[in-house]
Formats: C-alpha cells, sequence, structure tokens
C-alpha cells in the first residue's frame, strides 16, 4: 500500500499488492488483494482506478473474484465471478450517469451416480 509500481509501459500502476494463506487440516485458503490505477492524476488522484480480490480454497474447491473499477473517487463499475468444481458464475455492472448495465452468467454440472 501507498506504492506506484509501473507495469511496464502501458500507463497503468499497481498502488496496493496484499496477501495471506491460511493452513487449515484439510483446507488451505489463499487470499490476494491488488489495486491499479491509470489515466492523468488531477488533484492527486488517478482518473481510473479499480480493486480486485481474489480467493482460493482448496477443499472443497473454491476461487471468488471481486472487482471494481472508479472513476476519479466514484465507482462506476464492477465484477464477481465464482468457480467451484461444478459450476461458474458470474456478474458484471456498470452504473454510471448515462450508462447502465448488469450481464449475468450462471453454469453448473449436475453429478450423476
Amino acid at each position: 500500500t501507498g506504492c506506484r509500481i509501473p507495469v511496464a509501459s502501458t500507463g497503468v500502476y499497481v498502488t496496493a499488492l496484499s496477501g495471506r494463506v491460511t493452513f487449515d487440516a484439510n483446507s488451505t485458503r489463499i487470499n490476494v488483494g491488488l489495486s491499479l490505477e491509470a489515466g492523468p492524476r488531477l488533484f492527486g488522484m488517478s482518473a481510473l482506478s479499480g480493486d480486485l480480490d481474489t480467493t482460493l480454497t482448496t477443499n472443497p474447491f473454491n476461487i471468488a473474484m471481486l472487482g471494481t473499477i472508479k472513476l476519479f473517487t466514484i465507482q462506476v463499475g464492477g465484477a464477481n465471478a465464482t468457480l467451484t468444481s461444478n459450476s461458474f458464475s458470474a456478474n458484471l455492472w456498470i452504473d454510471m450517469v448515462y450508462l447502465k448495465g448488469n450481464l449475468a452468467v450462471n453454469a453448473w454440472s449436475d453429478k450423476l451416480a
């Protein structure tokens, strides 16, 4: 946190990176957080920024992601997704003054005996 590391010459900067690993008797959980910013800076803040939090659990298998996008300080979009051993679910959304929308996808597999 508090850093501003350039991602090659893309104009995107890593501003925070965090993580944690938790070991339980039958499972491992890995959490990773990442913050990015891009675009011109105005009054000390970037025009565009985003945050991503990801969690991987090994037993039962589950990957969950949540991301948001901000235009200056206003949250204008985001997404979340979950993947398990037999399902996938995702939701993408945008919420701006003149543009609003949502897209949801769900897929699964029923196990046959």
